[in-house]
């Protein structure tokens, strides 16, 4: 009888400790994720950031303006005429 409880509490123990084993890995797991997201998320934000400031450059009215007259041959306009768009009530 001594003998059976004494390997029940070992195979109990070792399960136990099975488990507990496979939790800390999976918790370290999720860990390192984490943090290569964040580090991912860092990067994407500088990507972003970088990018936000190559579109602010090329929304110029200044580099338009030279791309309009020097690469696409337009000319400033000689006349200009302003149309209204208000509809006339009866």
């Amino acid at each position: 009888m001594k003998y059976k409880n004494v390997v029940s509490i070992i195979i109990v123990f070792f399960v136990l400790a099975t488990i507990h084993l496979y939790l800390s890995t999976r918790e370290m797991d999720v860990g390192y994720r984490m943090e290569n997201a964040q580090i991912e998320l860092k990067q994407i934000q500088s990507d972003n950031r970088l990018l936000d400031s190559k579109l602010a450059a090329q929304e110029s009215l200044e580099k338009i303006e030279k791309i309009a007259i020097g690469t696409l041959g337009m000319e400033p306009p000689q006349k200009i005429i302003f149309i209204s768009s208000e509809v006339e009530s009866r």
